[in-house]
């Protein structure tokens, strides 16, 4: 019968987990049973995105997910059991997740060349390395002096989610909700003496119903900001705040264009 991609269905997230997990090189304890936990950026993606499955008979062999916020495609996840990998699959999963060239599409590739071939042959085009940066709170040095302030905002604050929609160019207030609910999220204002120069995710993942797959890891991010002179100091306040909730700090930051 071959290989079918269809929607996904609420039942298929455990097997999209273990497709994941394997596909990354993590053995998965078992394989995939009806309403075993997932982290919840599957269940976030199959409720505010689209969600495909590749499946061969009964058996899901890979899936893909997007998250849309107009006019932004976003790729969150693409993942193939790896005796299925080179075989086509990825390329149809992402043909059919992203299909024409009418919308912004973007993702934050793999270090696997395989997948970067594939997302070049699709028409995106690779800007920049982005380093997922780590260190335990303990091992933290002293971060550099700032004169910004972090000050606690409200969750769900309108301003604060209008402020993201115009800097990031799409509104997304289902994702900051996503955030503060499922994540841990605690969102943030960051003033320079009583001007507001941007805004602020910690996502304090331990208090989180994610904590059993993220541990004691701490993401600082989302994080925007007006002037790009500001960006830098009001990371490491952002910085500095999280590491006060103890724990493993983690920070996606954007290398140089290689341009």
């Amino acid at each position: 019968m071959g290989v079918e991609i269809r929607p996904a269905e609420v039942q298929d997230l455990p097997a999209a987990l273990y497709a994941w997990r394997s596909a990354e090189g993590m053995e998965p304890d078992h394989a995939p049973r009806e309403g075993d936990p997932v982290p919840s950026s599957l269940p976030h993606a199959f409720d505010t995105g689209t969600m495909l499955v590749a499946a061969e008979d009964d058996r899901i062999v890979g899936f893909a997910a997007t998250i849309d916020r107009e006019p932004v495609t976003y790729l969150g996840q693409m993942f193939v059991l790896p005796e299925i990998q080179s075989g086509g699959v990825g390329r149809r999963l992402l043909e059919a997740v992203m299909p024409g060239e009418d919308r912004l599409r973007s993702t934050v590739a793999s270090s696997d060349p395989r997948a970067v071939g594939l997302y070049v042959r699709h028409g995106m085009r690779p800007f920049w390395p982005v380093f997922d940066l780590e260190a335990s709170v303990e091992h933290l040095r002293s971060l550099p002096p700032t004169d910004v302030e972090a000050e606690t905002a409200e969750a769900g604050d309108p301003e604060l989610i209008q402020w993201d929609a115009e800097i990031g160019g799409r509104l997304r207030p289902q994702d900051h909700a996503y955030w503060v609910r499922r994540k841990g999220g605690v969102p943030l204002w960051f003033e320079r003496r009583g001007k507001r120069l941007g805004f602020g995710y910690v996502q304090v993942q331990p208090r989180s119903s994610d904590a059993r797959w993220y541990g004691d890891t701490i993401r600082v991010g989302p994080l925007g900001v007006h002037e790009e002179a500001d960006a830098v100091d009001c990371l490491i306040r952002a910085i500095d705040w999280a590491r006060g909730q103890g724990g493993r700090l983690s920070v996606l930051v954007p290398g140089p264009h290689p341009g």
